[in-house]
């Protein structure tokens, strides 16, 4: 009887040692890993793109307009990817679940970043959206600075367009610090002065719940808005250049004499910029 109590009294040990050996292992060796991951499932950093700078021609006429748009996006980690829920979110957004699959599975390795799935959205489907949201862990609605250009196709070689970030131009060391649902420029003096004119990116850390909706904002560091720039172009001679040429193809430079400024630099055929925006947004479909 004496052995039996002893033999029980090592297990009992032994199992205790075991126990405490693997609390070991996980609270010292392992402690800080998953007190990273717990904060990053309580805590998430979000960058806010800068409003960028507004393009003026050399009488101060602005050419560009900022304006607010409205995006819908999905924390990965955090939204189930059974057949049935993407199906019920592919139903909300009008989006195929099969491309909802296709963006999350070609998404960034950060489990936390969020996935863009709809730019541009109309109001009536943000209140849409927002009434399902607690339906889909993850699902927010982002708030964007969108770009207007007042003129249309008038002197759109000059001014250019923008676009979302390129998957060459994400790799590229000059776009490291820009949100990847900013928008850079793609052609002319929006890409040629784009670092001017983005500004700086903000960041916003807020503390979330289980299913990844916003509870709390913990800290906040403003974006810098981006700088003016006046260009020498005139914009009331380049619409009398572009109404000349009409529908015939060509170009007009007119400089003036006495200071070499570039008073009006029209090409045609031209193109709409909001149309390229548009496009690079994947909503060819609304066009």
């Amino acid at each position: 009887m004496e052995k039996r109590i002893s033999i029980g009294a090592y297990i009992i040990i032994f199992v205790f040692a075991v126990f405490l050996i693997r609390l070991w292992h996980l609270q010292i060796i392992k402690g800080k890993g998953y007190k990273k991951i717990a904060d990053q499932n309580r805590l998430r950093i979000i960058k806010v793109p800068a409003p960028r700078g507004i393009i003026y021609d050399r009488n101060n006429v602005p050419l560009v307009k900022n304006i607010p748009a409205f995006s819908v996006s999905v924390i990965k980690t955090d939204l189930p990817h059974d057949i049935q829920t993407l199906a019920e979110l592919g139903n909300l957004l009008d989006i195929e679940p099969e491309n909802i699959k296709e963006r999350l599975n070609s998404a960034s390795v950060n489990p936390f970043e969020a996935v863009k799935l709809k730019d541009n959205i109309l109001w009536e489907e943000v209140a849409r959206i927002e009434a399902r949201r607690i339906d889909f862990p993850g699902l927010q609605i982002d708030v964007e600075t969108g770009r207007e250009y007042i003129y249309g196709q008038v002197g759109s070689h000059v001014v250019g367009y923008l676009g979302r970030i390129t998957p060459v131009q994400e790799k590229s060391p000059e776009f490291r610090d820009v949100p990847i649902s900013a928008f850079i420029g793609q052609w002319g003096i929006e890409k040629i002065y784009d670092r001017t004119l983005r500004g700086t990116a903000g960041e916003k850390i807020i503390e979330v719940d289980a299913t990844g909706k916003e509870i709390n904002v913990l800290g906040e560091k403003e974006a810098v808005k981006g700088n003016d720039l006046n260009l020498t172009i005139d914009i009331d001679l380049q619409i009398k250049a572009e109404e000349g040429l009409k529908d015939r193809t060509g170009a007009v430079i007119a400089i003036a004499p006495n200071t070499g400024d570039i008073l009006v630099l029209a090409s045609t055929p031209s193109f709409d910029p909001l149309r390229l925006l548009l496009l690079s947004q994947g909503l060819s479909r609304a066009l």
